[in-house]
C-alpha cells in the first residue's frame, strides 16, 4: 500500500508537489502550536493553585527581570494572557492548514480528473471505440472524487496525527516518562490489535466496493442507452432492480469500512478517560509529584484530550486508506498509462498545403483481435475535386476505409501518398481538412447552434458560414419553426427530434467547417427521397476543390458521381 502512495504522489505535477511539501510545513506548524498550548497549561494551572511553584522557578526570576511582575494578581493575568494567546493561535493555524488542506486535496482530485480523460481521449482510435464507458465515467468522476475523501485527505490527516502524537509522546516523556510510556502503550496495543482484527475485512470490502462501484455506473447507462427496448419488453423494473442490488452492495462495502474506521473510537473513549483518572491517582500518590499533581494531571488530561482523537484519527485514516486499496490502484492504472497518439490541434504538423490528390497503395488492416483482414491490398488514388461513391455489404470495410482516409486509423500494411509524396495521415494537419458525416450521429445537450459548430467556443463561430450550412443541409425550414430558432435546445442523444432532423444537423455540421474534403457513411438513410434529392444534387454541385467520399447502400444516389467503387473481398472493384 506504501508503494501505492509513493507512486500516487509521484503523478503529481511540480505544483503540487510544492504544494504538499507547504502543507506538511503548515502541520507542523500547527503542530508546535498545539504542544505550545498543552505545555503552558502546566504554569497556568499552577499558579492559580500554587504561585510559590511559578514564584520560585529560576527562569521566572530571569523573565521578571524584564516584565517587573509585582504580585500575583498580575502573574494570573499575564500567564492567562499567554494561555490564551496560544490556544486562539494554534486554533487559527489550524483552520488555515485545514482550508489549505482542503483546497490542496480537491485541487489534485481535479487534476487526477484530468489527466485520466487526457489519457483515455489520447489512445488509439480503435481504444477509444472500444473503451468500456462506464468505467472511463467512473474514474474520471466518482473514483477520483473518492480518492480525494478516502486517500488524499486521510494521508495529511496521518501526517497531521503522527506529528501530534510523536510530539505530546516527547512532552510527556520530559514530565513523566513511566506515565508516559504505560499510557501510548495502552493507546498502540488497543488500536494495533482491532487493526489486526479487521485487516482481512477492510481486503475484502476494497475489492467489492471497487467492483460494484463499476457495475452501478455501468446499469445506469443500459438503463438510458437501451430505454426503448427495455419499455418494449416490460423489463425496467428488472435493471432498476439490478441497479438497486449493486448499489446496496457497494453502499455496505462504504458502512463496513467506515464502521471499522470509527469503532475503535466508542471503545477507546470510555476505557481512555478511565485509564487516566487511573494516571491521576497514581501521579497524586507519588510524594515527588504532590507539589505538582494538580498541574501535572491538567498537562495529561489535556495531553489525552488532544492524543485520543489523534490515535482514532491516525487509525481512521489507515484503514480508509486500506479500504480503498482497489479504487486507488485503479486509478494508479490509468494514470501510468502512457499517451500513444497526440490528437490535440497543436499536434504535431505535417505540409498539406495544395492538396491534389491523395493515393493508397496495398493497403490492409485487420481489428485488434482478429484474424483476418478486413481491407487486404487495397489501392485507390482520388483527385482532388472527386466525387466518389463505395457501395457494399454491411461489415465490408467501408467505413473502416473512410477512418483510414481521415487518419484514425493507421493500416497495418502499405502506403498512402498525398501529392505523389508518402505521408501519415495520423495528425492535426490532415485532419484539418476533412469534413465527416457519420452513420451513427452524436449530439450534445446544447443548442442547435453549438451541436452544428461543434467542438468550437460559441464566441469563435462564424455566423456567415453556419447560415449558409444551414442553408444547404435543409434544415432551416426546420429551425423557421422552432421559438428559439438557432438557440433551441436539443436534448441529450436528440431525443426532441426526429430522425431526419438529427440527420440534416450532421450533414449542417460537416459543411458548416468547410473543408476541402467531406466523407459521408450512409448520408441520406433517415431523409425523405425530395430532401435526399436535393442534398446529392447540392453534393455533386460543389465546387472543383472539395473532394467528396460517399458510403451508402442506395447505389442510385451516385448517379452523377465521377466514379463508383462496390467493396468485395476487402478490396474495391470499379463499377
Amino acid at each position: 500500500m506504501i508503494a501505492a502512495l509513493f507512486k500516487l504522489h509521484s503523478s503529481f505535477s511540480k505544483k503540487r508537489k510544492i504544494q504538499s511539501l507547504k502543507i506538511i510545513l503548515a502541520i507542523l506548524l500547527t503542530t508546535l502550536f498545539d504542544i505550545l498550548g498543552i505545555s503552558s497549561i502546566l504554569p497556568f494551572i499552577a499558579v492559580i493553585t500554587s504561585p510559590e511553584i511559578i514564584i520560585n522557578n529560576e527562569y521566572y526570576i530571569k523573565i521578571n527581570k524584564i516584565l517587573n511582575i509585582r504580585n500575583k494578581e498580575d502573574l494570573v493575568l499575564y500567564i492567562t494572557i499567554l494561555f490564551s494567546t496560544i490556544t486562539l493561535s494554534a486554533a487559527l493555524v489550524r483552520v488555515l492548514t485545514f482550508r489549505y488542506q482542503s483546497y490542496l486535496s480537491f485541487a489534485i482530485g481535479s487534476d487526477i480528473s484530468i489527466n485520466i480523460i487526457k489519457n483515455k481521449v489520447s489512445r488509439n482510435y480503435i481504444e477509444i471505440v472500444n473503451m468500456n464507458s462506464s468505467e472511463v465515467i467512473s474514474l474520471a468522476t466518482t473514483k477520483s472524487q473518492y480518492i480525494v475523501s478516502h486517500v488524499i485527505m486521510p494521508i495529511y490527516n496521518t501526517i497531521n496525527s503522527t506529528f501530534l502524537i510523536s510530539s505530546i509522546s516527547i512532552l510527556l516523556v520530559y514530565i513523566n516518562w513511566k506515565v508516559a510510556i504505560l499510557s501510548l502503550a495502552f493507546f498502540i496495543i488497543i488500536y494495533i490489535s482491532i487493526s489486526n482484527i479487521f485487516k482481512p475485512k477492510l481486503k475484502e470490502n476494497s475489492i467489492v466496493m471497487n467492483h460494484y462501484l463499476n457495475k452501478s455506473i455501468m446499469t445506469i447507462q443500459e438503463i438510458l442507452g437501451g430505454i426503448k427496448e427495455l419499455i418494449l419488453r416490460n423489463k425496467i423494473n428488472h435493471s432498476v432492480d439490478e441497479f438497486i442490488d449493486n448499489n446496496i452492495k457497494f453502499r455496505n462495502s462504504q458502512i463496513s469500512i467506515q464502521s471499522i474506521s470509527n469503532m475503535p473510537k466508542y471503545i477507546i473513549e470510555g476505557i481512555g478517560f478511565a485509564f487516566l483518572a487511573w494516571v491521576a491517582y497514581f501521579i497524586n500518590s507519588y510524594e515527588e509529584y504532590k507539589i505538582l499533581s494538580i498541574p501535572i494531571i491538567g498537562v495529561v488530561a489535556l495531553s489525552g484530550q488532544k492524543l485520543l482523537p489523534a490515535f482514532q484519527q491516525l487509525y481512521q485514516s489507515i484503514t480508509t486508506i486500506s479500504g480503498s486499496r482497489d479504487i486507488l490502484q485503479s486509478i494508479l492504472i490509468e494514470l501510468n498509462n502512457k499517451m500513444d497518439i497526440n490528437y490535440s490541434e497543436n499536434s504535431k504538423k505535417i505540409n498539406f498545403e495544395g492538396f491534389n490528390s491523395i493515393e493508397l497503395k496495398d493497403i490492409s488492416y485487420a481489428y485488434p483481435g482478429s484474424s483476418s483482414d478486413v481491407i487486404r491490398s487495397l489501392s485507390v488514388k482520388i483527385k482532388k475535386g472527386d466525387k466518389i461513391g463505395i457501395i457494399g455489404e454491411t461489415g465490408s470495410g467501408k467505413s473502416t476505409l473512410i477512418d483510414i482516409i481521415s487518419g484514425l486509423i493507421k493500416p497495418d500494411k502499405g502506403k498512402i501518398y498525398i501529392n505523389n509524396k508518402e505521408s501519415n495521415l495520423t495528425n492535426a494537419e490532415w485532419r484539418n481538412k476533412i469534413s465527416q458525416i457519420p452513420q451513427k450521429i452524436f449530439l450534445k445537450e446544447s443548442s442547435i447552434l453549438s451541436n452544428i459548430a461543434f467542438g468550437e467556443k460559441e464566441t469563435n463561430i462564424n455566423l456567415k458560414l453556419l447560415n449558409k450550412a444551414i442553408e444547404n443541409s435543409q434544415l432551416d425550414e426546420f429551425i423557421k419553426k422552432t421559438n428559439s430558432g438557432i438557440y433551441t435546445k436539443i436534448s441529450e442523444r436528440g431525443g426532441n427530434l426526429s430522425g431526419g432532423q438529427i440527420q440534416r444537423i450532421a450533414i449542417a455540421r460537416a459543411l458548416y467547417r468547410n473543408l476541402e474534403i467531406i466523407t459521408l457513411d450512409e448520408p441520406t438513410s433517415a431523409l425523405d427521397k425530395k430532401t435526399e434529392e436535393n442534398f446529392i444534387q447540392f453534393i455533386t454541385n460543389l465546387d472543383n476543390h472539395i473532394t467528396v467520399i460517399a458510403i451508402t447502400h442506395n447505389i442510385n444516389i451516385l448517379k452523377n458521381f465521377d466514379a463508383v467503387y462496390r467493396f468485395e473481398n476487402g478490396n474495391l472493384l470499379k463499377i
